[in-house]
This record gives C-alpha cells, sequence and structure tokens, in this order.
C-alpha cells in the first residue's frame, strides 16, 4: 500500500490481517471464559468443581498466552515499518525545506522570472504534494498502530484477568482442601475415640 509518492509501508497489509485476526481471537476467548463462568455453581466450593474450573481457565490462560504473543510479534513488526517510514518521511522533510530555501535564494540572486526560479519552483511543487501525501501516511500510520496496540493490550488485560482469578481460586481450593483434612481428621479422632470407649466397656 503505498504512503505519500515513493514512500510505501509494504506491512500494511500484514497489519490488517494480524488485526483481524487477534480481534476474532479475543472475541473467541471471551465467550470461552464466559462459558467457564457460567458452567460452575459459584456456590459449589467442593474440591472437585474447584479443580476441574481450573483446569478449564488454565486452557483459556494458555490460548489467551498465545495470542499475547501474537499480537505482541504483529505490533513490533509493523512499528518497526512505520518507523523505518518516519525516517523516510523526515528525509523527505529535509529535502522539501532544502529546495524551499534553494527557491528562496534563487529569488533573491535572479528574480522570479528567471528560468532557474522557474525550474527550482517546479521542483518545489512537486516536492510539496509528495510530502503532503507522506504526511498524511504518517497520520494513518499513528492510527493504524494504535489500534494494533489497543488489541495488544487488551490481549494483555485478558490474560492478566484470568491469572487473577487463577490465584483466587487457588486460594479457594487450598481452603477446600484444608477443610476437607480437617473434616477426615475430626472423623478419624471420633472413630479412634470410639474404639477405646468400646474397649472399656465390662460385660455384666
Amino acid at each position: 500500500m503505498a504512503f505519500g509518492g515513493a514512500v510505501k509501508l509494504t506491512g500494511e497489509s500484514e497489519y490488517r490481517n494480524a488485526l483481524r485476526q487477534i480481534t476474532q481471537e479475543l472475541k473467541t476467548l471471551s465467550s470461552e471464559m464466559k462459558v467457564v463462568a457460567t458452567a460452575y455453581d459459584k456456590n459449589d466450593k467442593s474440591v472437585s468443581t474447584l479443580k476441574a474450573k481450573q483446569d478449564d481457565l488454565n486452557k483459556v490462560l494458555e490460548k489467551q498466552k498465545a495470542t499475547l504473543a501474537n499480537a505482541t510479534k504483529a505490533y513490533n513488526d509493523f512499528n518497526a515499518k512505520v518507523q523505518a517510514q518516519k525516517a523516510e518521511h523526515q528525509a523527505l522533510e529535509k529535502e522539501y525545506k532544502d529546495a524551499v530555501a534553494e527557491l528562496e535564494r534563487i529569488k533573491q540572486t535572479s528574480g522570479e522570472a528567471s528560468e532557474e526560479y522557474q525550474e527550482q519552483a517546479q521542483v518545489v511543487a512537486e516536492l510539496a504534494q509528495k510530502y503532503k501525501k507522506s504526511t498524511d501516511a504518517q497520520t494513518q500510520n499513528e492510527v493504524s498502530l494504535g489500534k494494533l496496540e489497543t488489541q495488544l493490550n487488551n490481549a494483555q488485560s485478558a490474560v492478566n484477568g484470568t491469572e487473577r482469578e487463577l490465584d483466587q481460586l487457588e486460594k479457594e481450593l487450598d481452603q477446600a482442601e484444608n477443610s476437607t483434612d480437617d473434616c477426615n481428621d475430626s472423623l478419624a479422632k471420633t472413630g479412634d475415640s470410639a474404639k477405646k470407649a468400646e474397649g472399656g466397656f465390662t460385660v455384666l
């Protein structure tokens, strides 16, 4: 896709494909998170239920991290090409300003009616057109890069959210397992007490 005369950004098509793919992946993962959230009763704090939910969330997290990796690579690749084009734009800007300065010099020395002035004026006009297109391209590049950065941030937020939920789930699982252990200990002590009591009976 051409941006401003000879300045081109070859990564534009790759950027659009990556943005479309990442956007779709985030929508799919969001749906999967909703499924996990509604698949389990919030009041069910049993060990088996918490472990099942943990397994499902870990699967979603793995996919989220893959999407984040894709988004990061797409952003870095596109940003590198944008910065390269920015350098070309700055070189074009310098060339344009130098041409304008030269036109003014010729005006002062030879006058506007001179052939040299007319030729330089044509050079300035052509460079002005290229510079405007390149400037517009830089604006569009920033918009495109911003959209990709937004999706990158969304992917990172999704990972962070799932990791926080897993941390909380881990705490609940520890509590549930400790509660189960306490219950088992209590039952064991009750059984021991019953055996001792039975052994102490006297048959009349």
